[in-house]
């Protein structure tokens, strides 16, 4: 898996600018585009809730949690193998070193297909992000950057909202939970909470219905899935969910028909 470091900032961005006309002149000598306009997430229960069956293509994603300890990461690289089906990389964007290769490989995702950048500058990783989204050689773009933590950095989202729409590749970014009212420039917003075993409210075990998912090994816990936005959606919707690491599974423990998440406001 190679990977681009900030030990010469001048260095990493040549380098990477290098690697990425050599993706888009690959991706244009094929002749052909990406593939299917609409990918599925990964997940079938998360699939049966999205308008459009999957995520589109030259769009953005946003997952908004509180931290790595949410188990997020696990539910984001669902979509990775979808999205590499059809040719093209995976270029990660990984200043705070969030990214576990293990993880990833844990999940099926082919590492000799993963870039990984980790800048040393908030700005070069905004400027990595923008670009890779550019390049159609990219099927998808992960990336975390504190810069995408403010909320008055809307001018920054709408750039790599255009920037995905003239790739044409997926483009996921994870921001913090605090952010759900803040606008957006995402197709898709999803809000990922942990929900502690026992608590109230929760769903009983007796109700839950398995659905297949790839997932790494680990303890067993849920989650509770509000999707805030989703264009051309009929409003919130929102679902618990068990995760059970050890097994691979991802159960449906029950849907809900509104998401009781705080209204947001969107870019577009």
């Amino acid at each position: 898996m190679p990977q681009y470091h900030d030990g010469s900032r001048a260095a990493t961005v040549r380098e990477l600018a290098t690697r990425l006309k050599q993706l888009q002149a690959a991706r244009g000598a094929t002749g052909h585009a990406m593939g299917a306009e609409v990918l599925s997430s990964g997940m079938p229960v998360l699939d049966r809730l999205l308008p459009d069956g999957g995520f589109r293509r030259g769009t953005l994603i946003e997952w908004l949690a509180d931290g790595p300890g949410t188990g997020v990461e696990r539910l984001l690289l669902q979509v990775v193998p979808a999205a590499l089906q059809e040719g093209g990389v995976c270029l990660v964007i990984d200043p705070r070193q969030e990214f576990s290769p293990a993880l990833a490989a844990a999940m099926n995702i082919n590492l000799q297909r993963v870039l990984l950048v980790r800048p040393g500058r908030a700005e070069d990783a905004v400027w990595a992000t923008e670009q890779a989204l550019r390049c159609p050689g990219v099927a998808i773009t992960i990336a975390w950057n504190e810069l995408l933590d403010r909320p008055a950095e809307n001018r920054i989202l709408r750039r790599l909202q255009l920037a995905a729409e003239t790739g044409g590749g997926l483009g996921v970014l994870l921001r913090p939970a605090s952010l759900q009212r803040q606008p957006s420039w995402a197709d898709v917003r999803l809000l990922v909470r942990p929900v502690p075993p026992g608590a109230r409210g929760a769903p009983p075990r007796a109700s839950v219905h398995k659905e297949k998912c790839v997932a790494p090994e680990g303890a067993r816990h849920w989650m509770e899935l509000d999707i805030l936005h989703c264009r051309g959606g009929l409003g919130s919707r929102a679902a618990f969910l068990e995760i059970d690491d050890e097994t691979g599974a991802v159960h449906l423990v029950s849907e809900l028909a509104d998401s009781t998440a705080p209204p947001r406001a969107t870019g577009a």
